[in-house]
């Protein structure tokens, strides 16, 4: 019994969801807008992540292009 009900709430709770904006409606499902806000959060995570992935990559090929002058081989200019 109480695995029909549960299945029946899953249901319900997916025919409810609406893709909700800043301002829900009155009547919305709170998880869709829980669900709204968290998808966002981690978009921006995401976007924070690869700004520091990409300083950190340059940050390296600066300290090898260094080691490669302090070792007195000299680098390929790019064109």
């Amino acid at each position: 019994m109480s695995k029909d009900r549960d299945i029946e709430n899953k249901k319900n709770s997916m025919e409810n969801f609406i893709e909700p904006d800043n301002n829900p409606l009155p009547g919305s499902d709170e998880a869709s807008v829980f669900m709204k806000k968290r998808l966002l959060q981690h978009k921006k995570y995401l976007k924070t992540a690869r700004g520091a992935q990409q300083a950190m990559e340059k940050i390296s090929e600066k300290e090898a292009a260094l080691d490669n002058v302090r070792q007195g081989k000299p680098s390929k200019p790019k064109n």
